[in-house]
């Protein structure tokens, strides 16, 4: 249940999961190549994680230096721990209990690793009433071996955070940035707070979401960061414009003003639902995974990429995994040089599946389960004309082929008889453009086209 995935040193896969039922421990498995590694239980006998769908343990690396933060069952009448594997997730240490001086009333923990390897733990800290719910941060000095006094983190932003919704926390060296959803009389919109001073202080904070959620229960859901220079990325789930939708948001940490704001993927039924978000990347490469149910209940795994900036991500979205649809949920996402990898819950075997995906500029997405291999697309680069083919061997009604621009606009729209369509530029500008052949409402396949 609940799978993250982070790269050690070498961009290493370490995948961690947990079993959610109270009494299971947690597992890591470091990849070697073709396979992974033995897991590798990495609590101790007797000591049960809080881990369920919609939040647990967390997992943050810097080199080889890999920590797991979790809080001990029972959940509401215990502390906080982390673990560390020095050597990129071969082998663990003992636990070490984050909350010293704020006794039981903790909940929530999220990890980053400044660099150095120096763990950085946020957690969701309560009175002796289980009342006046904020997040904190807490500093390890010394690679994990003790955390100093836990510093407010959400006091700028007014009223209490949403005491049910898990946080995110990302850290480079002095610059730390705590996101988290907030509970302003109902109001469950998600903000930020900023510290410049290697966590002591956060003194400034900003609101990352516009959608004015007014729920007067808790969404249990929470936000994912990403730091590229001075731009902070935030991904979180929203119902405010409607129905449940994944959306980005780009603020710049230098004046606190928002940037790109949108949804993420394309147009669904009012029905379907996404939720847990999850970002990685660097620089323009942006990935984002989520879960999306449909109205029959089945959940699926998706990921929407862009090479191109948080606007590349507009309707250029795929599922992760083309096998046994309907019950993979809860994806993770690492991102290096140039490759995408992934970590998700495949419900249909109760495993953990484990998933890449290269970039590549000529022809877009390389995947190690090619989704998109129902589909040809050639020539790609093209100058005049380019022809989509769809595999001869699937049976397909009424396909049609979207294109769209990076902005996320709808470009072409076509049918696909006999499952063949050559189509011609015309005033189309030179540039990326991503391409969506669907089938009824399912995606055969999905990527990018670059006109020269």
């Amino acid at each position: 249940m609940r799978p993250r995935i982070t790269l050690a040193s070498g961009n290493i896969p370490v995948v961690m999961w947990g079993g959610g039922n109270g009494t299971q421990p947690l597992w890591a498995a470091r990849y070697n190549g073709p396979n992974f590694n033995t897991p590798i239980r990495i609590t101790p006998m007797n000591v049960d994680p809080f881990i369920d769908n919609w939040a647990g343990a967390q997992m943050a690396a810097e080199g080889n230096n890999v920590f797991v933060v979790f809080k001990r069952q029972p959940e509401m009448m215990n502390y906080i721990y982390t673990v560390k594997s020095s050597n990129g997730g071969m082998t663990w240490q003992d636990t070490v209990r984050v909350t010293n001086g704020t006794g039981t009333y903790t909940r929530f923990p999220a990890i980053a690793v400044s660099p150095g390897g120096n763990p950085v733990v946020g957690l969701m800290v309560f009175d002796t009433t289980w009342m006046n719910a904020e997040y904190q941060v807490s500093n390890s000095p010394d690679g994990g071996q003790t955390y100093g006094a836990s510093s407010p983190a959400s006091i700028t932003g007014g009223s209490d955070v949403c005491d049910c919704c898990p946080a995110g926390i990302i850290s480079e060296g002095m610059r730390q940035v705590v996101a988290y959803r907030r509970n302003n009389n109902n109001l469950r919109d998600i903000w930020m707070s900023l510290s410049t001073d290697g966590g002591t202080t956060f003194p400034l904070a900003a609101d990352l979401d516009n959608t004015d959620w007014l729920l007067a229960a808790c969404p249990s859901t929470g936000p994912d960061l990403l730091i590229n220079g001075d731009t902070l990325y935030s991904v979180w789930m929203s119902q405010g414009e409607g129905a449940a939708r994944s959306y980005i948001n780009a603020l710049n940490l230098n004046t606190l003003a928002s940037g790109f704001s949108s949804v993420i993927g394309g147009n669904y039924p009012a029905n379907t639902t996404q939720n847990y978000p999850q970002i990685a990347g660097n620089l323009d490469t942006i990935g984002v995974v989520w879960q999306q149910q449909d109205f029959s209940g089945n959940i699926e795994s998706f990921f929407s990429w862009s090479v191109s900036g948080p606007g590349g991500l507009i309707n250029n979205e795929i599922v992760l995994n083309s096998s046994s649809s309907g019950a993979q949920q809860n994806p993770d996402i690492a991102y290096a040089d140039g490759k995408f990898y992934f970590a998700f819950q495949d419900n249909s075997n109760t495993t953990v599946k484990f998933k890449t995906a290269t970039i590549n500029n000529t022809t877009g997405l390389n995947e190690n389960e090619n989704i998109s291999e129902s589909v040809s697309v050639f020539p790609n680069p093209f100058s005049t004309s380019v022809t989509i083919v769809i595999n001869s061997k699937l049976q397909t009604l009424n396909p049609e082929l979207i294109l769209f621009d990076v902005l996320g606009n709808e470009v072409f729209k076509s049918t696909i008889p006999d499952n063949r369509l050559k189509i011609s530029r015309g005033e189309m500008a030179s540039g990326i453009y991503f391409y969506r052949v669907l089938d009824k409402g399912k995606i055969l396949g999905s990527g990018k086209i670059i006109i020269q």
